[in-house]
């Protein structure tokens, strides 16, 4: 009865009750969730886009499901909030670099392991995940932080520098952050 009236508060929890009908585990329940974050990016309403982008991050990685298009979607929203002089939370970085991180671990795996018919796409999609971690970084040099906030978006970078990820070409995160063709926007 109190959400009658609250168009926002009614589609939240026809989210919510999707979910737990569904279950988190079904692939029909991340994208409703994206598209509502989407509406709420549009109407400037970032803090509730990203909050529901990362809800439904987590569950995709969860479900071992590739994730290129959400970072980079998170990319896109981050640099348009610094575009429009919003504020960009560390704290929303460094989530996003975490899930990056693993999303390109994963990558890292995939192909790997990909049969030949699939390891063009696979590499694609890793690759994506590589520029996008880039671009992420780039982003996160725009965001006004604290020591530990700092620490922590740090530590991410010295994650993946650790796994050492290398494009089809051979070229390091080193390579491409050098590289003036390198795609960060």
């Amino acid at each position: 009865e109190a959400i009658r009236q609250d168009r926002d508060a009614l589609h939240m929890e026809g989210l919510i009750v999707r979910e737990r009908i569904l279950g988190s585990d079904n692939i029909d329940v991340s994208h409703p969730i994206i598209y509502r974050g989407a509406v709420y990016a549009d109407n400037m309403q970032f803090e509730q886009c990203i909050k529901l982008w990362l809800h439904a991050l987590r569950l995709r990685q969860r479900g071992n499901r590739n994730t290129h298009k959400d970072l980079l979607r998170f990319a896109q929203v981050f640099s348009q909030m610094i575009h429009l002089n919003e504020p960009v939370k560390a704290k929303d970085i460094e989530s996003v670099l975490r899930c990056s991180v693993l999303e390109i671990e994963q990558g890292m795996s995939r192909v790997k392991s990909s049969p030949e018919a699939e390891l063009h796409t696979a590499m694609d999609n890793y690759e994506c995940n590589i520029f996008t971690f880039l671009y992420l970084v780039c982003i996160s040099t725009k965001t006004q932080c604290g020591d530990e906030e700092q620490s922590q978006i740090n530590k991410q970078i010295y994650n993946l520098i650790h796994l050492d990820p290398r494009t089809r070409d051979g070229s390091s995160l080193l390579h491409h952050a050098v590289n003036s063709g390198t795609p960060v926007d």
